[in-house]
């Protein structure tokens, strides 16, 4: 596969060269570039927020959220954005915004990503966060168990 760079996954409405990759391998899922969820969320605050999927897979009926990182522990947006405003001037890469986002950013949150899939579930809609293959988990499978997320590797998307 071709390398290609963080601008031109932008361009074709990917939020990273990992997710473009992503689709590459899985050309059948359809990709959600702007489709926002017609529902809107509350974290654990009862703060409001909208969320979007990755893909929808036409074959299980349902939106993916692909993650290539293990999700974060903030509970809330607040929290998220305050980490992350606390942290980012200390930054001095890219790369490393990119790595904070990860790792405090509200899009990478368990409670998030739990908060959207039991609401979708509620209303009979399924959401389901693929993560790919290798992604590093250490803990995040326990505290993933305890909310209830549903989730798999990518291999067993297939």
């Amino acid at each position: 596969m071709k390398k290609i760079t963080l601008e031109y996954a932008h361009s074709l409405g990917y939020d990273s060269t990992a997710e473009h990759y992503f689709h590459q391998r899985n050309p059948h899922l359809i990709q959600c570039t702007n489709d926002f969820y017609q529902c809107t969320f509350y974290d654990a605050d009862g703060s409001p927020f909208q969320a979007k999927p990755d893909f929808y897979h036409p074959e299980l009926q349902c939106w993916i959220e692909f993650k290539c990182h293990r999700l974060n522990n903030r509970e809330t947006k607040q929290s998220s954005d305050y980490a992350y405003n606390q942290q980012a001037p200390h930054k001095e890469t890219r790369k490393g915004l990119d790595f904070l986002r990860l790792e405090v950013g509200w899009n990478h949150s368990l409670h998030k990503q739990a908060k959207v899939q039991s609401s979708l579930r509620a209303m009979g809609k399924r959401m389901i966060v693929v993560f790919e293959d290798g992604t590093k988990m250490g803990h995040s499978v326990k505290k993933m168990k305890q909310q209830g997320l549903e989730w798999i590797f990518e291999s067993d998307l297939a």
